[in-house]
């Protein structure tokens, strides 16, 4: 029977997961945990579970070993990348106000230049993704002239200052193009929406109106009261229309920024039959 070798199944581990085999690299590292514990490796692959976790969306799991890897291994090299990825798995949960603690954390906790900057860049791709413009600017703006140089901020900032004139829709002419029913749709170029909205409305106003005229009161109150109905709808949908317009534009120009800023790798390191291999994945 062959004995199972550390070196060889970390290698293992390690090739599943650098071929996007997530799922069978979560079982390769964590049998590497169970038998060989009080290997050197031992904190890579416990760090590199709760990778394999988040790189398939499973962020409660990748937040529990994050954790785990901060917990039992607080001063390996893998702590802090547990550190930033603990902020990712909050803000992928929809929590960015714990993501943003756990930054601040970082910063408070750390004497290294190139930490504290690495969470204030952090800090500010954390504001722009939650459309906070002003913030952003303010945590570019606290990093080192070193720390702008490595992280291009010169030109982040450059596509801030252009976010700024994004094509935008106003909620308030929305509403009040809607009084037509359509019109706010019309407005914010959704054209079926508004063909839809503008015969949905005509037709009941039209059927209400001959209810009245063959005496059917009671009918004829019954139509007027749905076509209130759609036509409320009609103006609460413009509205939306034009807060949906300018939210997308706005993803759409953070999408952009991230496109062509490329921010730096950060690299994590893990040993291999005695010899340091380096990796990098996008933060």
């Amino acid at each position: 029977m062959p004995i199972l070798s550390a070196d060889a199944q970390f290698s293992y581990a390690i090739e599943r997961f650098e071929n996007s085999d997530y799922q069978t690299a979560i079982v390769e590292f964590k049998r590497f945990v169970h038998f060989f514990a009080k290997d050197p490796r031992a904190n890579g692959a416990l760090y590199h579970i709760g990778l394999c976790y988040f790189r398939l969306a499973k962020y409660d799991a990748a937040l529990k070993y994050f954790r785990k890897t901060l917990d039992k291994y607080p001063d390996s090299k893998f702590a802090l990348e547990s550190r930033f990825r603990i902020s990712r798995c909050y803000f992928r949960m929809n929590d960015p106000d714990a993501a943003e603690r756990t930054l601040l954390k970082i910063i408070e906790a750390s004497e290294k230049r190139t930490t504290r900057d690495r969470a204030r860049y952090r800090l500010g791709w954390l504001c722009l993704e939650t459309a906070r413009l002003g913030q952003a600017q303010t945590w570019f703006d606290r990093m080192t002239p070193s720390g702008k140089s490595v992280y291009q901020v010169a030109a982040l900032e450059k596509g801030i200052d252009r976010m700024g004139d994004l094509p935008g829709k106003s909620p308030v002419l929305a509403g009040a193009f809607s009084i037509i029913p359509g019109g706010g749709y019309l407005y914010c170029g959704r054209y079926k929406d508004a063909t839809i909205a503008f015969f949905i409305n005509a037709a009941l106003m039209g059927a209400a109106c001959e209810s009245f005229d063959n005496g059917l009161e009671i009918l004829g109150g019954l139509i007027s009261l749905i076509d209130l109905g759609f036509y409320a709808g009609s103006i609460y949908g413009g509205i939306s229309s034009a807060h949906k317009f300018n939210r997308s534009a706005y993803e759409q120009a953070v999408e952009d920024l991230k496109a062509h800023t490329q921010p730096p790798n950060f690299s994590a390191t893990h040993q291999k039959s005695g010899l340091e291999i380096t990796f990098g994945y996008r933060f």
